[in-house]
């Protein structure tokens, strides 16, 4: 019924869920913290979009592989989304609010192991049945 997905199939989905990981991530990143450091408006909205993009790139691996396995059922891609976002999102409402340097990598950090571990449940639930 289905084919194999394109390569622009691929790329929609790692940017959806890119977007996931960004949204969810928006709880941990304080970029107010950015007017307290010392560079020019254009340094700090450089840091900013790297900022931004990195966070995008941290939901997209597990949104272009969920793409792969979802040839009857968009069940992975959502997992990867729920859990790119989730992850940092409940990290945060836990109380896990590191200071400006530390964040970033932290809301990565959480954003990936997040969209992975999403993934990671359909996909080791499907190779135990088999």
């Amino acid at each position: 019924m289905y084919g194999k997905p394109t390569a622009i199939e691929r790329l929609l989905n790692a940017v959806i869920a890119g977007s996931f990981s960004l949204a969810g991530s928006f709880f941990m990143v304080d970029f107010k913290a950015f007017k307290s450091l010392p560079l020019s408006v254009r340094q700090l909205a450089a840091l900013a979009l790297v900022v931004v993009l990195s966070l995008v790139l941290a939901g997209a691996p597990a949104g272009w592989l969920a793409r792969g396995f979802a040839w009857r059922t968009m069940l992975p891609f959502g997992l990867a989304c729920a859990g790119a976002y989730l992850t940092p999102a409940l990290a945060w409402f836990a109380g896990l609010e590191p200071a400006w340097p530390i964040c970033w990598p932290a809301a990565f950090a959480l954003a990936f192991a997040g969209s992975w571990a999403g993934l990671g449940l359909l996909l080791g639930r499907r190779r135990g049945e088999s």
